[in-house]
């Protein structure tokens, strides 16, 4: 049986697998694991700005000392009072406690940073966007060139073959059309690739790692991007000033 801890922090990171989202659906229809639940998303959050990967750590090795018959919630609200003391021991204050959730919540660097490169393989020439005719990879780019997303996701999903190319705009298109999740697996791999967008895949996977709730994977990426000299070494420079 997956262990409380990791159950609740995949809730919290929104990447429950559909036999985990049943299991979490059943447990959260008793009152005392669901205001339980509440109360350690709180803690977890709150913990999280000092020391999550510390915190996680002492969570575990807490929890498996915890007696086999105790009841699930019982369990949970053990963890939470556990939490708590932890916390104190960061010296987080109750400001940091209450306000730096929302404070980190309001931060969208995706929507703030995020242009959609110019496509400068297959640039569409005005006055002749008739896609029939053209292949698929055509057809893609031209949709994209018209900011039609969904549609150019689809038809790059539908390449027989793939290339840096279409892989670098296909993680374009899912970051415009707000599937940042989706496009991280495209770029991380267009990064480990001597390509042509290489850079530039370095700059979107941070967005997109951003855009995920993974500061410390993105700010990797900043530190390499604001260390070499390019067009985002002085805006990586910014952003990790205000991670």
């Amino acid at each position: 049986m997956i262990p409380l801890t990791e159950l609740i922090e995949k809730f919290l990171r929104g990447r429950l697998s559909p036999e985990e989202k049943k299991l979490l659906a059943q447990k959260r229809k008793q009152p005392d694991f669901e205001e339980a639940l509440q109360n350690y998303q709180q803690v977890m959050k709150a913990v999280q700005y000092q020391g999550e990967s510390e915190m996680k750590a002492r969570l575990q090795q807490f929890e498996q000392n915890l007696q086999p018959a105790t009841s699930p919630g019982l369990q949970i609200r053990q963890l939470i009072r556990w939490s708590i003391s932890v916390a104190a021991i960061f010296a987080l204050s109750l400001f940091t406690f209450f306000f730096w959730p929302k404070a980190q919540e309001n931060s969208n660097y995706l929507s703030e940073y995020f242009q959609p490169a110019l496509n400068t393989y297959q640039p569409a020439v005005r006055g002749n966007m008739d896609m029939s005719g053209s292949t698929t990879l055509s057809q893609a780019l031209q949709a994209y060139d018209l900011q039609q997303y969904p549609e150019a996701i689809t038809l790059f999903d539908n390449l027989v073959e793939t290339s840096s190319t279409s892989l670098f705009y296909q993680a374009n298109a899912l970051l415009a059309n707000d599937q940042s999740e989706m496009a991280i697996p495209i770029l991380e791999t267009l990064i480990q690739q001597n390509n042509d967008y290489t850079y530039q895949s370095r700059w979107y996977l941070a967005l997109a790692y951003l855009d995920g709730k993974a500061p410390l994977n993105a700010r990797s990426l900043l530190q390499e991007l604001a260390q070499q000299p390019g067009s985002k070494q002085k805006i990586a420079e910014q952003i990790l000033g205000s991670l």
